[in-house]
């Protein structure tokens, strides 16, 4: 499984801290958008996109015959809407 850092900022960028939050996949990801203080979408590699409510805890989002796609960004707009891209071919 990947672990990967999120910085949770604290007012300011010179206040940010380090949190560490286990992925639950094995994939590279490559994309992180946050929406909010609990909301965050991350996206990678076999068309892994993943999904944050709470912190802590991330839900797998399927993308139905994404399983060969590599997702190079994410930008989410809510905990409900989001867009991935992927890279150029």
């Amino acid at each position: 499984m990947r672990v990967f850092w999120c910085l949770l900022g604290l007012g300011v960028a010179a206040h940010a801290q380090r949190v560490t939050e286990d992925s639950g996949t094995t994939a590279s990801l490559r994309g992180i958008s946050a929406v909010s203080h609990t909301v965050a979408w991350v996206s990678g590699t076999k068309g892994t996109v993943l999904r944050t409510t709470g912190g802590g805890t991330w839900q797998t989002v399927k993308v139905p015959g994404a399983e060969a796609l590599d997702f190079r960004a994410v930008r989410a707009f809510d905990e409900r809407v989001t867009f991935v891209m992927k890279g150029w071919q």
